[in-house]
């Protein structure tokens, strides 16, 4: 789809177009898709690590939802695998009027091009949102530029900003689908560039109408808890970069190098409490690596127990001296762990590669696994009515078989989940043992 607008040249805008058009494109609009990480547009430029917009400072104006996306992951080139997880994506608040996303390119910069690209379905992956499927995919916005060193973005009408652009993708036929990716390339309809600008703001509409006032939403009319576009990447082109555009990439180009074990750090010398760690396989008792560590370089990491404070000089002395004994070759330097990402890459290791989604609950909440959260909440109610009910059966005479032991076990994993493991292993010493059991599978 082309879209082509005419627009005035205002007075601040160097080089403003006299036709633009944004050319759309919506792809993977099928259920079955949502997990499939293809952002490969086919009639439009795809996402791309080496726009000019790489780096810009992006602020938000507006309430911006939760997500693990943070606005200057907008312009980084990496897409997200798939479509129905709001963590991954950008979006402004459930049931507010949109917001600003405001983009600093740092300089005046000569523009040929300005992407977008959004996504959104199936709702958590569930069916009961079956109405809401794809409604936060279509992008409706604004786009203004302005050469201004500091324009206010909260006067958008006034002589510092250029309207470049209107866009507003929402299908318009009865029984399209909404869902899927969406990609928008706006660039001026001869090739000549849109202007030179160092802000751009794009006033984000929601895609759904409020309900009226005194109304409650309705499922697939008129819902304001699914009105915002989900925005994965936010890409400007000069006419240098734009010939680069489609080098995306997927979750994948950011690997976390990972070592679990069943206690914190690495190595647990003498002088601390062994805890669980007596025979593991990641854990050393001396700073010297464990006998199956196949690389040349190892982070010695020492985690005193809780509430027991730093370790005391001569403990430390004494961890250095075996060193220096045990290992007289090896090199033993205090560092990051930065320092120690930097060395072990140099020698290009072969590690292990997981590609799957792992999400971290530690950093970025027990949400960012919404699958185990959705059925840990529905077990919890479950329990209780199972309990009511067996003690009624027994009660109107329908003898039942005792089940207090299996109760009392559910509700034991229900509170490790919340707890501390978060379903991976029923117990501390048992997570790396689950883990890589799940590896291996």
């Amino acid at each position: 789809m082309i879209f082509r607008i005419a627009i005035l040249a205002s007075a601040c805008a160097s080089l403003a177009p006299a036709e633009v058009r944004f050319a759309v494109e919506q792809i993977g609009t099928q259920r079955a898709d949502w997990n499939k990480p293809a952002w490969d547009f086919k009639t439009i430029h795809r996402p791309s690590q080496s726009a000019v917009s790489r780096g810009a400072r992006i602020t938000i104006v507006g309430k911006a939802a939760p997500s693990c996306l943070t606005p200057g992951a907008l312009a980084n080139g990496v897409m997200p695998q798939q479509t129905r997880l709001r963590r991954d994506f950008f979006t402004f608040t459930n049931g507010t009027d949109g917001g600003l996303i405001v983009m600093d390119l740092g300089k005046v910069t000569p523009v040929s091009e300005i992407n977008s690209y959004s996504a959104h379905g199936p709702v958590g992956g569930t069916t009961w949102a079956e109405e809401f499927d794809g409604v936060r995919g279509p992008q409706n916005y604004v786009l203004f530029g302005s050469a201004a060193a500091r324009p206010d973005p909260a006067r958008l009408d006034g002589a510092e900003w250029t309207k470049i652009a209107e866009v507003d993708t929402r299908p318009k036929q009865a029984g399209a689908r909404w869902g899927g990716r969406w990609g928008v390339n706006i660039r001026e309809d001869s090739g000549a560039l849109l202007g030179k600008f160092r802000w751009l703001v794009r006033q984000v509409r929601p895609t759904l109408d409020p309900p009226p006032a005194g109304h409650l939403p309705r499922r697939g009319t008129s819902n304001p808890e699914w009105s915002n576009a989900w925005f994965a990447e936010l890409d400007v082109h000069t006419p240098e970069t734009v010939a680069k555009a489609g080098d995306w990439k997927g979750p994948d180009c950011l690997r976390f190098l990972t070592l679990y074990s069943n206690t914190y750090g690495t190595c647990v010398p003498p002088w601390m409490p062994r805890w669980y760690c007596v025979n593991y396989p990641f854990i050393s008792a001396s700073l010297a690596p464990t006998g199956d560590w196949l690389y040349p370089f190892w982070p010695a990491i020492l985690v005193t127990p809780d509430n027991s404070g730093p370790p005391k000089t001569d403990q430390i002395k004494t961890v250095f001296d075996d060193a220096a004994k045990n290992l007289p070759n090896v090199k033993v330097r205090r560092g990051t762990l930065d320092d120690f990402l930097d060395a072990i890459f140099k020698v290009n290791p072969q590690i292990q590669v997981v590609k799957g989604e792992m999400p971290d609950s530690w950093s970025h909440g027990l949400m960012c696994d919404p699958g185990e959260v959705k059925l840990s909440r529905e077990v919890h109610p479950q329990h209780a009515a199972a309990e009511a009910l067996h003690t009624q059966l027994n009660l109107w005479g329908a003898a039942q078989q005792p089940v207090a032991r299996q109760v009392t076990l559910a509700y034991q994993k229900i509170l490790l989940y919340g707890e501390h493991t978060w379903g991976v292993a029923v117990s501390v010493n048992q997570y790396q043992t689950a883990i890589i059991g799940e590896w291996k599978s």
